[in-house]
């Protein structure tokens, strides 16, 4: 069979160390399948992505003969695929021979087992990953796990002493399965990032997993981005932030308000770390104190990432938010006179003041010059029976 010569081309490319340092393979021509694997023989690359192929079992029990004595690729990422019974066990084989592996990913693949052998299917998984001493960084993601499954894989942070990085946003685990989650935080040691956004994780999920944070003292950044709202998410994270040194990282869809600017400026004071802000306490900071942000709007928060500059004192910091405070009050002042001119300005032309009463109704809302054309009051409506000048 011959190839299409983009194909060939691309996989010469491949065997020429691809600049990008990763390749892709999903393609369904028997033949190039095996030029690929060829190619995955002699390549520098260090990161291979599979997508979807109509038999993967097949095509990655091949593969994996290949990549179990593969030292060059350490990045190992299985998107888009339906995965056997069969598929787990040679996805386990090769976790527990590779060492080369530095990251290993599941997005959106199909389960294809009997309901009752999902569990099965990720403890076999799992019990892969507690052998594998080299996998630093884990995604499980888009998958939409059961509450069970999430218990057997949340078994892996407890006692795993490689594992830095991990990723299961996208797989409602709601509630129960941060629950888990949490427990297995309270003693892991090493997890240094972990991904729960788009996890249907509501209020009570997020008091837990604030409260296993006040022990664990390795998490460095935690992502909780588009879950469930709560009114009172902030406040579970406030106090834990207080004590906690090591989390620098915390991304969550904050309601904003007065409470809770004050709050963040308390916890600079304690803490002198890094935390979340809304935006205009963002700018306060950026502009006088050198905190540098990262800001990401979306339809229900901003959400911003600052480090502390360690370098400038809380002195500065409190002169400088003093200062702030001073020229915001006297915005407001200026703000309140204007205010308070407008509204003795003719509510007809704005212009002049207003001077004209009218009987019997008595309201003050006109200049005695808009008032010659009015029968009757502008505000109630009453016919005028007489105008009497005023003078403020």
């Amino acid at each position: 069979m011959s190839l299409p010569s983009s194909d060939c081309d691309d996989l010469k490319n491949i065997k020429n160390n691809n600049p990008s340092k990763e390749f892709f393979t999903g393609f369904t021509i028997k033949g190039l399948d095996l030029l690929f694997l060829e190619s995955v023989r002699t390549t520098t690359c260090d990161k291979l992505t599979i997508y979807y192929h109509d038999n993967f079992t097949s095509y990655f029990k091949t593969i994996s003969e290949v990549l179990k004595k593969n030292t060059t690729i350490t990045s190992l990422y299985i998107r888009d695929n339906e995965i056997t019974s069969e598929g787990i066990v040679l996805i386990s084989e090769l976790l527990k021979i590779n060492k080369a592996l530095k990251e290993f990913g599941l997005h959106n693949i199909k389960i294809n087992t009997r309901p009752q052998d999902r569990i099965w299917f990720w403890t076999v998984f799992t019990q892969a990953l507690q052998l594998n001493k080299s996998i630093a960084k884990l995604s499980i993601t888009s998958i939409r796990l059961q509450v069970e499954e999430v218990k057997v894989i949340s078994k892996v942070l407890e006692n795993n002493d490689v594992l830095a990085e991990l990723d299961m946003s996208g797989n409602d685990i709601d509630c129960e399965g941060a629950e888990f989650i949490a427990k297995a935080l309270e003693t892991n040691t090493k997890l240094k990032q972990l991904d729960l956004g788009k996890n249907l994780i509501d209020t009570e999920g997020y008091r837990r997993i604030a409260k296993a944070l006040k022990t664990n003292k390795s998490l460095v950044s935690l992502t909780l981005q588009e879950n469930k709202p709560s009114v009172n998410l902030f406040h579970f994270f406030l106090d834990t932030l207080k004590t906690n040194r090591s989390l620098k990282y915390l991304y969550l869809d904050v309601y904003y308000n007065f409470e809770v600017e004050q709050a963040l400026l308390d916890l600079f004071v304690t803490r002198n770390r890094s935390c979340m802000t809304d935006a205009s306490f963002h700018e306060i900071l950026t502009r006088y104190t050198g905190i540098h942000t990262q800001e990401k709007e979306s339809p229900v928060s901003i959400q911003s990432q600052f480090v502390f500059d360690e370098s400038v004192s809380l002195i500065k910091l409190q002169k400088t938010i003093r200062e702030e405070v001073k020229k915001l009050t006297e915005e407001i002042e200026a703000m309140k006179q204007k205010v308070n001119r407008h509204e003795t300005l003719c509510v007809i032309c704005l212009r002049d003041q207003k001077d004209c009463v009218f009987l019997p109704c008595g309201h003050l809302y006109t200049c005695m010059k808009c008032s010659e054309n009015l029968p009757t009051c502008p505000i109630c409506r009453k016919i005028v029976k007489q105008k009497v000048r005023v003078f403020m």
